[in-house]
């Protein structure tokens, strides 16, 4: 190759890094002309459509004073808070968005939305059109947790906690330690999307109420595809869990087994495991749970250093929760009827054929299901007597 060649090529070459990167460039827009979305709510309104809540970014106190713990903004700014509460009104989610863009004087940005917030009484009514514009929109993250304010989101969404100069994301961490503890399990906007319109499987979602300057969780929201058909509290979420997930770890307070005493036992892992069985069309399922925890309260005479009462409390702790976890499943059978536990989708891997033949959805509430619970002691405390 001669170098008048070589030095035509090195200059195309260079043309086009340039010109590639004056696109990048072009196309680019300053971090701080764009209006950031941390969270979006939704409630229904009375007169018809929609009540949207937004988040919205104030760069110059989030940069001044947002954060962790301390205050509710302070910061730079003036003390101006570092996220402001916008609300829009209109027929639809889309439309809201629009009338909320006409409020800023920056293009919305949702690429760092932390929660989607939905009002119970919207939930209830179906949030098939919420979810039909988030999935339409490219820069809506699919990784925001989904949120059912008890009260409505606009409550939600207006309750400053102490704890966090971020309401929205006190939020998002309040739920991911929540699932980092293995305490519940909350879905994230995509995850809801998919089991929501999966067959032999139903969403569930993080159940919140606002009380006074602070948000606490309460439960969870049960779904039949896109509505809201029911809610577990917090002792019911937990039983849910285990038969679900072998998840729910957290205390449990039993009679002790003899005496008039009682016992704390705090479960600190679980496994669980299905097996399904069907006969000619007819199917059955066995779930069978163990779980493993500590002794973290007594109140009784008998020691528990007693070989034999230690596998009396663990036979007592077992069957504790094998009759709440059985009360929880007849409540998704015969009153939300829908399958939340994902047993239908188990059925649908392993016996496709029967799968097909059968209307889980009609069949669910009365198919045979057997829960059993076996139960460890691994941990007295301290003190054993």
């Amino acid at each position: 190759m001669t170098p008048t060649k070589q030095k035509v090529k090195t200059v195309i070459a260079l043309a086009l890094i340039v010109f590639l990167s004056a696109r990048g460039w072009g196309s680019s827009r300053d971090l701080e002309k764009r209006a950031f979305i941390l969270a979006e709510g939704v409630d229904s309104n009375p007169e018809g459509g929609f009540r949207a809540f937004y988040h919205i970014v104030v760069p110059r106190a989030a940069a001044g004073g947002g954060g962790e713990a301390g205050g509710r903004g302070g910061g730079g700014g003036g003390g101006q808070k570092p996220v402001l509460v916008e609300t829009a009104t209109a027929k639809s989610l889309w439309e809201a968005r629009q009338a909320m863009q006409e409020k800023v004087n920056n293009p919305l940005f949702f690429g760092h939305l932390q929660a989607v917030v939905i009002g119970e009484d919207l939930a209830r009514q179906g949030i098939k059109e919420v979810l039909d514009t988030m999935l339409r929109s490219a820069d809506v993250r699919r990784k925001a947790w989904i949120i059912i304010g008890e009260e409505g989101a606009g409550k939600i969404l207006n309750t400053l906690p102490k704890l966090e100069a971020v309401p929205s994301l006190y939020l998002a961490r309040t739920l991911e330690m929540q699932d980092y503890l293995k305490m519940i399990t909350p879905l994230r906007l995509g995850e809801f999307m998919t089991k929501a319109s999966a067959p032999g499987e139903a969403p569930v979602a993080a159940l919140l109420k606002a009380e006074k300057d602070t948000v606490r969780l309460s439960g969870l929201a049960v779904f039949k595809g896109d509505k809201m058909v029911g809610k577990l509290n917090t002792p019911e979420t937990r039983h849910f869990l285990l038969a679900a997930m072998g998840r729910g770890l957290g205390p449990e307070r039993i009679p002790a087994p003899r005496g008039n005493g009682t016992l704390v036992y705090t479960i600190t892992g679980a496994q669980r495991l299905v097996k399904p069985s069907v006969r000619g069309n007819e199917v059955s399922l066995s779930v069978r749970v163990r779980v493993e925890g500590n002794i973290m309260e007594k109140n009784g005479a008998t020691s528990l250093a007693d070989e034999a009462y230690l596998r009396e409390v663990e036979a007592a702790v077992a069957a504790k929760l094998q009759a709440d976890c059985r009360t929880v499943l007849r409540h998704f059978q015969k009153d939300f009827r829908t399958d939340a536990y994902g047993f239908g989708a188990i059925i649908q891997a392993r016996y496709p054929k029967v799968w097909r033949q059968i209307d889980w959805e009609k069949e669910f509430p009365d198919v045979p299901i057997n829960i059993r619970v076996e139960a460890e002691v691994r941990r007295l405390g301290m003190a054993a007597n």
